[in-house]
């Protein structure tokens, strides 16, 4: 039987602890499951308990009520359907397949009310959120973290605005149109930082639970 030189393990070492010095987000993505033994792993089959899928619907009934909000308070509808990040991304923190499923059957559950609500929600504070959970649970820097979540929304509102004909910056249309993507990746990102702390809070918060 071949056993490994001492060696070599010092050298993988050293290679770790110097990738997570020059790289945490590429170190986060390769070791975090081998490093963190808290909470449930990324790739664990346990999202198809029981309890696991309750969560998940739980999660996924309430994300879907604050985005429907608007259809019965008019007037705080739109700040409610915001908060449907929250939902979502708890659903990514628990379990990625959690979080996807969460995602999926929320939208699905707002396409039968209005499409273009489904693929905003999809395009918007959904992916915002899953991107956020799954990435918050994986430990990574807060550069990252944000820049990631940030640009995953910005381009999806933008391709679904377009697809639909639906301006998101009306006053950026005809030759100030060009400023739409930097305005979009900006405010999507500094979006995506006011969230972080927040979802960071409640999950020290509800760590007991979920």
């Amino acid at each position: 039987m071949k056993t490994r030189n001492p060696a070599e393990n010092d050298d993988l070492f050293t290679s770790k602890i110097l990738l997570k010095r020059w790289n945490p987000f590429l170190w986060s993505l390769i070791y975090y499951d081998r490093e963190y033994k808290r909470g449930i792993p990324m790739d664990s089959a346990d999202w198809k308990k029981p309890n696991q899928l309750i969560k998940g619907a739980f999660l996924a009934a309430a994300a879907f009520t604050l985005q429907s909000a608007s259809l019965y308070f008019p007037v705080i509808g739109a700040s409610l359907s915001s908060l449907s990040t929250l939902p979502i991304a708890l659903a990514g923190y628990l379990n990625i397949n959690t979080g996807i499923l969460a995602y999926i059957v929320t939208g699905l559950l707002l396409g039968l009310w209005s499409v273009p609500r489904a693929l905003f929600f999809y395009c918007g504070a959904g992916i915002l959120g899953l991107c956020l959970g799954i990435l918050i649970k994986r430990r990574v820097p807060f550069f990252y973290l944000v820049c990631l979540s940030g640009i995953t929304m910005a381009f999806g509102l933008i391709c679904v605005s377009s697809f639909l004909n639906w301006p998101l910056l009306p006053w950026l249309q005809q030759d100030k149109r060009f400023l739409l993507i930097p305005v979009m990746l900006v405010w999507s990102t500094i979006y995506a930082a006011i969230w972080v702390p927040v979802l960071k809070a409640v999950i020290r918060r509800l760590r007991g639970y979920i």
